[in-house]
């Protein structure tokens, strides 16, 4: 094999190490980002498949990148061109997935949707935990809960001690209440991570594309140094039809 060959065959396998790696930082990175939601408890369901598809293709890409690594050390072409193919698509994938967490980032439906859900379960005591963090109260304020049963107690805003008084606010003390209503707070969270798994989606489609195409350079190695044997191997089988002729002749 020549010197070229020998190091596209190394910067194949250190692709396909990198290819396990992006896909495996990836869906460990999507989890990460998605822990903010857990205090919304709820987001619409529509909203789940753009967040969660991104793992398929993420976690495809570690055995796939194993296979690519066993098939580039064994140096069998059509298999590799096969591994590559499939890397291929899961970088596209990836890619379309980014472009589509991308659109949702700026999709109304998103704002729209999550106004609805809030309206359609504004008592149920699962909001009470995002009130308190989002620092919010209702869909739209304490407006909101106008004609109910009352507003939650997540909506007050508690008091605090003086510093160094080392006092505490009374049980059931309420200062004042959010003002605030929790539709735009939620939704720009939900918008941040769309927009932060797009951002890490789109960066590991490019690594992986071009992991892709690292493999695609070496399996077109294995096929000149292939014609190059066939070349030599039939230059040899003609040696010796063409001696005895030469014999002859002298």
């Amino acid at each position: 094999m020549a010197a070229s060959a020998r190091c596209l065959r190394y910067l194949a396998l250190v692709a396909d190490v990198l290819f396990m790696v992006v896909g495996l930082t990836a869906a460990v990175l999507l989890l990460v980002l998605l822990l903010p939601l857990v205090s919304l408890l709820t987001i619409p369901k529509w909203l789940l498949l753009p967040l969660l598809l991104p793992l398929a293709p993420a976690l495809v890409a570690i055995p796939l990148g194993f296979v690519a690594f066993s098939v580039t050390r064994s140096e069998r072409r059509w298999r590799l061109i096969g591994v590559t193919v499939l890397q291929a698509l899961a970088a596209v994938c990836m890619a379309v997935l980014a472009g589509w967490q991308v659109f949702l980032w700026f999709s109304p439906r998103v704002e729209a949707d999550f106004a609805v859900l809030m309206n359609e379960s504004l008592l149920d005591p699962k909001w009470h935990t995002a009130f308190a963090e989002l620092r919010c109260c209702g869909p739209a304020g304490p407006a909101s809960f106008h004609g109910s049963s009352g507003i939650p107690s997540a909506c007050c805003l508690r008091d605090e001690p003086a510093p160094g008084s080392g006092a505490a606010p009374g049980p059931g003390h309420c200062s004042q209440l959010y003002s605030q209503g929790c539709v735009r707070p939620a939704t720009s969270r939900i918008r941040a991570v769309l927009r932060d798994s797009a951002a890490v989606h789109g960066g590991a489609a490019l690594l992986m594309f071009l992991c892709a195409v690292s493999s695609a350079f070496f399996a077109e190695a294995l096929k000149r140094a292939s014609e190059k044997r066939r070349e030599q191997q039939s230059a040899q089988e003609e040696k010796p039809l063409r001696s005895p002729m030469l014999n002859q002749k002298f």
